[in-house]
């Protein structure tokens, strides 16, 4: 088939008239620019693939991998896909288990929300595609016109990033293949200075390491635990700044403090830490919920009374 490359969309440069009119409120205030960028890359090439066609593209990001025998794969796949199919992931990250997900790995979709089920003992519909539970990335796609047109009827305008908004549609008939067909570069140059890297590291592997977390992180498909690090989960903007300023809340410092702020229970000696630990990771969920349009009050408020009653009682 024919390659086309396609122009990304840079966030940095959107002037805030541009901004204005193409973003949702909430993303001009609590995305970063590479956040809104990357949303609108994608948004733009779903439009373009439901306006002119063909009948499914295959997109791939610039820091993709491919494993050997993608072609072969991938025909393999259009076979097997049903005739329903929206999107297939031929790479991605996250809660990926094509059997049936482990319950602490369900973790992440207690803070992403969005979390699809299973359509039946396993999760396999056939022998190369299964029903992902809670994925991730964008680095590696296929999409139909069909899919195009939903995601870009129901994603009109960045509003969080774009994989957990998109791929947490329940709208949306997304597959995943079995064995991927891609991988993506986990480069940690991106927030981390050379200088502090391994200082950041060993924090990160012992935050990390004592509570599960790096475990959970490699079996989500995350090569390099850096990386995963600096995500961004949202950005706060700063006040009384005239320019659009924001402090950057990373995927690694946020978890680590809810960490420290629990194994103040040892010296106190009390329950109570716990409970604010709680309260303090169960903010963070509903603002990356409420982002990414996958907030619901039920799950949210039973952790919210749990810390509550932890911090009164402990």
């Amino acid at each position: 088939g024919k390659a086309d490359l396609f122009p990304a969309t840079l966030g940095k440069a959107l002037t805030d008239e541009e901004l204005k009119e193409t973003c949702t409120r909430s993303a001009r205030y609590f995305c970063t620019a590479g956040m809104v960028g990357c949303f609108m890359s994608h948004l733009n090439i779903w439009k373009k693939v439901a306006a002119e066609g063909p009948e499914a593209v295959v997109v791939l990001e610039d820091d993709v991998l491919l494993y050997p025998d993608f072609h072969g794969k991938l025909h393999t796949l259009l076979k097997e896909l049903p005739e329903d199919w929206d999107v297939c992931l031929l790479g991605a990250v996250g809660c990926i288990s094509p059997e049936t997900e482990p319950i602490h790995m369900k973790l992440y979709d207690i803070i992403t929300g969005g979390g699809r089920p299973s359509p039946g003992k396993t999760r396999m519909i056939s022998p190369n595609v299964f029903v992902p539970f809670r994925p991730a990335g964008t680095h590696a796609y296929m999409v139909s016109r069909k899919g195009a047109e939903k995601l870009s009827r129901l994603c009109p305008k960045p509003r969080y990033h774009v994989d957990l908004t998109a791929w947490g549609l329940k709208e949306l008939k997304l597959y995943a293949a079995k064995s991927f067909l891609a991988t993506q570069r986990f480069d940690d140059d991106t927030t981390v200075s050379k200088q502090g890297a391994p200082l950041t590291k060993r924090f990160l592997r012992w935050c990390w390491d004592i509570t599960g977390l790096s475990a959970m992180g490699k079996k989500a498909g995350v090569g390099n635990l850096t990386w995963a690090w600096t995500i961004a989960c949202f950005a706060l903007p700063i006040p009384f700044s005239s320019t659009r300023r924001r402090l950057i809340v990373e995927m690694g410092p946020s978890t680590s403090l809810m960490v420290l702020i629990c194994l103040l229970c040892i010296p106190l000696k009390s329950f109570k830490p716990v409970g604010f630990g709680l309260l303090y990771m169960v903010s963070i969920c509903c603002i990356i919920r409420l982002l990414a349009g996958t907030f619901k009050k039920t799950p949210m408020g039973l952790i919210a009374l749990t810390g509550a009653a932890i911090v009164y009682f402990g």
